[in-house]
């Protein structure tokens, strides 16, 4: 789904990251070294040693992980189970057009169901001051659309025909995070990267 240029960019992205990685390393235990008053941290001092591996899964697990695991199955669930397709054509078939309305309604009922959870007086959703921004609404949005989306999916795939099995369901769930892997390889040197910056420069 990325495409050729798509991954050779990213391939790019990692390796100037790694590079960057690297010359914050280096830089940080020169500074540290010549110019104590700056107070600069290295990363190649014992404490900084100690951070990188004490606290390495630490850095890694993020609301950011999380929210781009959900999109990438999000994503990649749409494209398989042929949801996309049938959005974008016209000539579907009876079971296609079937599937497709079940899915309008499930978005109808989503919708109506938000709308109860959120617009009515103390709604549940909305923060103490009433506030749909920042509120647990607004805080769980992106998982909210995603998992719609895995549903909607799901339903399309399975009333069309298209998925027939346990097997396909899983494929179509495991789609998006096979095509988007190397955003996740990506998001680890860029973490890893700006934790490191974070810790140099005791932010």
């Amino acid at each position: 789904m990325l495409g050729v240029y798509g991954r050779r960019v990213i391939a790019y992205c990692v390796c100037v990251a790694a590079v960057a990685h690297l010359l914050v390393m280096l830089l940080s235990w020169i500074v540290a070294s010549v110019c104590p008053e700056m107070h600069i941290r290295s990363l190649l001092s014992g404490d900084g040693i100690r951070w990188m591996f004490g606290k390495f899964m630490e850095g890694m697990a993020s609301e950011v992980l999380v929210g781009l695991m959900l999109v990438c199955i999000a994503v990649g669930a749409f494209v398989r189970s042929g949801l996309m397709s049938a959005v974008r054509s016209r000539g579907l078939r009876y079971k296609e057009r079937y599937a497709l309305r079940l899915v309008v309604g499930e978005l109808l009922v989503y919708v109506a169901v938000m709308s109860l959870l959120t617009i009515v007086p103390h709604a549940p959703l909305l923060s103490v001051t009433g506030a749909l921004f920042p509120s647990s609404f607004s805080h769980s949005i992106v998982a909210q659309l995603s998992i719609m989306t895995w549903v909607a999916s799901l339903t399309y795939g399975i009333v069309a025909g298209l998925v027939r099995s346990v097997d396909d369901a899983l494929k179509v769930l495991t789609f998006g995070v096979e095509a988007f892997a190397p955003l996740f390889i990506l998001y680890f040197f860029v973490c890893e990267l700006a934790q490191s910056v974070a810790y140099v420069m005791m932010w």
